[in-house]
């Protein structure tokens, strides 16, 4: 047996839902390959068997570690898709094959058949330390160059100088832009270049106000010191309170300003898996329907807007 699987409570760069079968001499140009992608963003098995038969058998779907679903009558359960591709011409065709599939079939919207801007991104320039001068003196430059997008990153939002605080609160710190959103965005536009914002939406800082008023939101056990990373907690993803609540602050950031470009961080790993609403072994994959369902309804209010998943 030989496999890759993920109980991140995501898939990542670090562990991809993705495994190939191939003759033992295959290349990219020569021999056959048997590919397999797992259409998920969530916890993953993927595993390749043979028998003494010689055969061999490949499995790949929702990890089965900690997971279970509760089915009453007449109820279904709709499992994700495994996407499997054959090349008799080694990697290369496999590699071309499901990027064509992909973007030909599961890429839509208008950004489908586009070629990407060319940004520029404040944050090793300025980490947390900027205003909208600081911004406007990297757009006026970059703009000489060609570059076609200005995006700005961690730091906008109000109690956010470092990493330890405001996540979760989403409300424009007008201090440190020397004005609105709204303003900074025409300024930048003015330059000739679009404007694009990120967003860590799936964290939560202990210093919040939102975790003040619903602690109840993250993900994590009770009586216990919960897990953190980057000095960041999760949200829970699983309860609709919470996906709802993450809809109204940024689709209220994307329609205050002409903001073209969504940088969608995720930073950490998921830990402390456990819900006061939610079945123990439902929870990462209600998590996964969770964010895809804000996904959704983001890019269906803003089909103007190209999301980027980052990390």
């Amino acid at each position: 047996k030989q496999g890759v699987s993920s109980k991140r409570g995501e898939s990542s760069h670090q562990d991809h839902p993705f495994i190939a079968v191939l003759d033992r001499n295959a290349n990219d140009e020569y021999g056959n390959v048997y590919g397999f992608n797992f259409v998920y963003s969530g916890n993953f098995f993927a595993q390749a068997e043979g028998c003494q038969f010689d055969t061999t058998r490949v499995v790949m779907g929702i990890n089965p570690e900690d997971f279970s679903w509760n089915l009453e009558e007449n109820e279904e359960f709709t499992a994700p898709e495994v996407v499997m591709v054959y090349s008799d011409k080694g990697i290369g065709k496999m590699t071309r094959t499901f990027h064509d599939l992909y973007r030909n079939h599961l890429i839509r919207g208008k950004f489908k058949d586009k070629k990407r801007p060319i940004l520029i991104n404040n944050w090793e320039a300025t980490y947390f330390d900027f205003n909208t001068e600081k911004l406007l003196s990297i757009a006026k430059e970059a703009s000489k160059v060609g570059i076609e997008m200005l995006v700005m990153d961690d730091g906008w939002f109000t109690n956010r100088n470092d990493d330890k605080s405001g996540l979760g609160d989403w409300i424009v710190d007008e201090e440190k832009l020397n004005g609105t959103l709204e303003s900074l965005v025409k300024r930048v536009n003015d330059e000739g270049m679009e404007f694009g914002i990120w967003f860590e939406p799936e964290m939560i800082s202990e210093i919040s106000t939102l975790y003040t008023v619903h602690p109840e939101w993250v993900l994590k056990a009770p009586n216990r010191k919960p897990n953190k990373s980057r000095s960041q907690l999760v949200l829970d993803l699983s309860r609709e309170d919470v996906v709802e609540y993450l809809y109204e602050k940024i689709s209220g950031i994307l329609s205050s300003a002409p903001i073209t470009y969504v940088k969608w961080d995720m930073n950490r790993s998921i830990s402390d898996v456990y819900s006061l609403l939610t079945d123990n072994g439902e929870i990462l994959h209600k998590y996964v329907l969770g964010l895809y369902s804000l996904l959704e309804r983001l890019i269906n209010k803003f089909p103007n807007v190209l999301f980027e998943g980052c990390s």
